[in-house]
């Protein structure tokens, strides 16, 4: 598990340090065959990609770079499926959805949502 998460099955490769890495380069890596997939499309057809919340939520990960690299060409969108307060960065204890990713000093219409639907 470690090795999937971290990028590598060396324990030495295998760090805390590397994880953030690690996850761009595999957002990057299937936001690329994803977006080579869809321009090879005719027309308008679609595709459905299901990935974890964690490479969807807050506009970050592979919804992010498909956006960035099929700009002009294809239309995405992204649902998260059945979010929990804890997946949303929310209060545990409450109910609620963050339906934003708050940080300080930003306007509230510059905060990346955490999905274009959710169901």
């Amino acid at each position: 598990l470690a090795a999937g998460v971290l990028g590598s099955r060396d324990p030495a490769r295998a760090t805390r340090e590397n994880f953030l890495s690690v996850r761009m380069l595999r957002d990057e890596a299937m936001s690329v065959a994803a977006c080579r997939y869809l321009k090879a499309l005719p027309g308008n057809a679609g595709m459905l990609f299901l990935v974890g919340y964690k490479h969807v939520r807050f506009e970050y990960g592979v919804v992010h770079r498909l956006r960035r690299l099929c700009r002009g060409s294809k239309i995405v969108r992204s649902l998260l499926l059945n979010p929990s307060p804890e997946d949303t960065m929310a209060d545990a204890e409450g109910e609620v959805l963050n339906a934003v990713l708050p940080y300080a000093g930003a306007p509230q219409r510059q905060l990346p949502e955490l999905a274009d639907y959710m169901w």
